[in-house]
């Protein structure tokens, strides 16, 4: 769902290109900051130090990627509008060249390299491709979480 707004948000902004260069790069930045701003609250907010029956080695991945852990669903969302704002930010560089905006090159060099680790931080998705010895402290961590959520609802119940 987030993927898809963000997507008309790329277009839009690609229009708006065409007119005001400058205007759309502000826009631009103000939808990157607000992804980064979304990146340190969720790693703050979902930190995962409740498991401490995770293997040592799913330890360093559970700390890094605990929002992913928590909220599976919306890094993966918010990891590939990261990803579509990164190839949004070439296409907005190119508007922007023919119109007379050079600058518009280092500004999107910048938002590629923001948002491809904003892209990388929200889900471990490429890493675990990278580092297949990592999966089984991947299944690890799901595996301690579903046991907490069984025990949870198990309580709840009595």
């Amino acid at each position: 769902m987030f993927q898809i707004l963000t997507a008309v948000i790329a277009i839009s902004v690609c229009v708006l290109s065409i007119w005001a260069p400058r205007s759309a790069w502000i826009a631009f930045g103000v939808v990157d900051t607000f992804f980064l701003f979304q990146l340190v609250v969720v790693r703050k907010l979902y930190r995962i130090d409740r498991l401490v029956s995770v293997s040592p080695e799913a330890k360093p991945l559970a700390e890094k990627y605990g929002h992913y852990f928590m909220l599976p669903f919306a890094a993966r969302d918010y990891s590939a509008s990261s990803g579509t704002l990164q190839f949004a930010g070439v296409a907005l560089a190119a508007f922007t060249w023919f119109t007379g905006f050079k600058w518009g090159m280092l500004c999107a060099l910048v938002n590629w390299l923001l948002m491809g680790y904003m892209a990388h931080s929200f889900s471990p998705v490429a890493v675990l491709a990278k580092y297949p010895e990592l999966r089984s402290a991947h299944d690890d961590i799901f595996e301690t979480l579903a046991a907490l959520e069984l025990a949870a609802r198990e309580k709840n119940k009595t």
